[in-house]
């Protein structure tokens, strides 16, 4: 790939929940939680980082690069894409950059985001993940006591 990362479009193929390479836990339009690239290097704990899946095993993603050739994701593999359009595409830290992400190497899916005691919301992932998320928001997500740990390590 260039030395600036270019911008990519899918060429969707369709996934199939029972396809090991494209779990229906990982579809387009999720966000998921990869392991990052530097944590194995890092002497401190790095922490987690989450993209959204662009691309699944089948796919090809389409540089807007004309020099770069396309990139077909491979059987177990997903393209990942940072969110924030306002972060440069070589800073992103996302397929752009690093290339498709093993299967093995993403944590999960991210289901909510704090980002402070008044900042909060439930991750926009597929029609899917939500429906299948439901009954782990309702049960297990208790929000309250998530933001009351947040006030107390912020010493509020």
């Amino acid at each position: 790939l260039s030395p600036d990362p270019p911008s990519f479009a899918a060429n969707s193929a369709s996934p199939s929940p029972n396809d090991a390479a494209s779990p229906a836990s990982q579809l387009p339009g999720n966000a998921a939680n990869p392991a990052s690239p530097e944590a194995e290097a890092a002497p401190a704990p790095v922490p987690f980082v989450f993209r959204r899946v662009a691309a699944v095993a089948g796919d090809e993603m389409v540089s807007s690069q004309p020099s770069d050739e396309p990139v077909r994701i491979e059987r177990n593999h997903f393209w990942l894409l940072a969110d924030n359009p306002a972060v440069p595409a070589k800073e992103a830290l996302d397929s752009r950059t690093i290339g498709p992400v093993h299967i093995r190497d993403i944590v999960g899916r991210a289901l909510y985001v704090v980002r402070s005691a008044v900042d909060h919301e439930p991750i926009q992932n597929s029609d899917q993940a939500t429906i299948d998320d439901a009954p782990t928001m309702a049960m297990e997500c208790n929000i309250e006591q998530l933001l009351e740990r947040i006030k107390e390590e912020k010493g509020l």
